[in-house]
């Protein structure tokens, strides 16, 4: 009688495993690894996947342009379906209420590309982690102009975030200079974190509501701005770079100023679709992820577990933060396991200016810097017979924006030489510090 009993019950336990809504199910929320994009694999995010972590429960704001066509996206079907879009907000235009998803502005798709990569997914592959998750869209950027009542729409976001009981928010949009009005222009010492109403306010919704912020470093690394757009630039804002495949920085991606008392970006990934836009929502996904499994993580703690795994760690820099972060890695650390680097890290100090170091790899990435975490530059390597060999260079020249008149639109660039302090290698393998003497 058992025996048949259990009999019975395996073969309904096979039906319903092999049943349709059973495999959609869990099709739609662990799709084979060879189904998730590039950005999401050089951060082992498929292995969250695995333990089936897709942000359901989880309330994310996307701040952006516009949102246009989002709700007849192929990768977003699955959401809007589900009613998993609960609230839209225009603070650009609020009278236009039925007008949310069509175009009003040139790149009002920006923030549906963003949309996709943080919870995208179609029939052919998985485009982002938090495809579970539940979602606030706020439009709160004019795509054809710049002005400052836009960070009022910022903050006024934000507080509705916030009404709504959203703790993680994307922003791919930022600020610096083209302003309708030049005299509402920032000065490059002014993205310190502290001067700017905006950077201002999204420090204020992390420190008192415990809001997790994610925000892309900005796309003026290869202009003479150079440095990330605010509110990238606050303190407790996860700021976000992009590298390419060999995991140097894409050239139009933001870098850290030197004058902040801390590193900024604090992490960066990768994209196959250029700019930090596309960043910044593959760590949203990991961060839904990560709250999924545990709510009660604090602003400071997700910051923490992203940096430490990531693959620059602890020679975090102004180029690439921490660099990628490691999504197994992560999970790991939350269930308390203690985590030896993957890499073999050491600090050397040097007298002379060029030596070898051998290595079983053969590709390299050196990072000179002037003092412990500012670049002067970045420079991929191959090794030669078993070792790399390291040259110390003479000194770089940065170029400085400088901003004369910035109502008139009047700058110059000024040309200095920076003497290298240090030089970090960076294999898949092994992290050297080098400090020249």
């Amino acid at each position: 009688m058992k025996k048949a009993i259990l009999i019975v019950l395996g073969t309904f336990i096979l039906q319903l495993a092999f049943s349709s809504p059973f495999q959609e199910r869990f099709k739609s929320r662990i799709p084979p690894p060879q189904q998730y994009d590039s950005a999401i694999t050089y951060v082992h995010g498929e292995s969250l996947g695995r333990q089936h972590f897709d942000g359901r429960g989880v309330k994310i704001g996307i701040i952006d342009v516009g949102f246009e066509n989002a709700n007849e996206h192929p990768a977003l079907q699955d959401i809007f379906k589900e009613g998993r879009v609960v609230a839209v907000r225009d603070f650009v235009n609020p009278q236009r209420k039925d007008a949310f998803y069509e175009q009003q502005e040139k790149g009002d798709n920006h923030g549906t590309a963003v949309f996709k990569y943080i919870a995208g997914r179609d029939s052919f592959q998985q485009y982002g982690l938090a495809t579970g998750a539940s979602f606030y869209l706020a439009r709160t950027d004019n795509g054809a102009k710049d002005f400052r009542a836009e960070e009022k729409y910022f903050s006024e976001a934000l507080e509705w975030l916030h009404s709504q009981g959203v703790k993680l928010v994307n922003v791919s949009i930022g600020y610096n200079y083209g302003f309708e009005d030049p005299r509402e222009n920032y000065l490059p010492s002014e993205m310190d974190g502290k001067t700017s109403f905006i950077s201002q306010v999204a420090q204020k919704y992390v420190d008192e509501y415990g809001m997790i912020i994610v925000k892309s470093a900005g796309n003026d690394g290869s202009t003479p701005w150079r440095i990330i757009t605010l509110p990238a630039d606050a303190p407790s804002v996860i700021s976000v770079g992009i590298i390419d495949k060999r995991k140097c920085k894409v050239g139009s991606s933001s870098e850290g100023p030197d004058f902040l008392q801390y590193v900024k970006p604090n992490v960066s990934c990768f994209n196959t679709i250029p700019g930090t836009s596309f960043a910044a929502p593959v760590i949203t996904g990991m961060v839904a992820c990560m709250l999924q499994k545990q709510p009660s993580l604090k602003p400071r703690e997700v910051i923490d577990l992203l940096e430490r795994t990531g693959h620059l760690y602890p020679y975090t820099n102004n180029y690439l933060g921490a660099g990628v972060p490691d999504a197994s890695r992560v999970l790991a650390m939350m269930d308390n396991k203690k985590q030896r680097s993957p890499k073999q890290v050491r600090e050397i100090s040097v007298k002379e200016n060029q030596f070898l170091i051998n290595s079983k790899e053969r590709q390299a990435v050196l990072y000179h810097k002037k003092d412990k975490w500012v670049v002067l530059r970045e420079q991929p390597v191959s090794a030669e017979s078993g070792a790399f060999r390291i040259v110390r260079p003479d000194s770089i020249a940065r170029e400085k924006l400088v901003v004369d008149d910035k109502a008139n639109l009047k700058v110059h660039v000024e040309a200095k030489k920076e003497i290298v302090s240090r030089t970090t290698l960076v294999t898949d393998r092994e992290m050297v510090e080098i400090i020249w003497q």
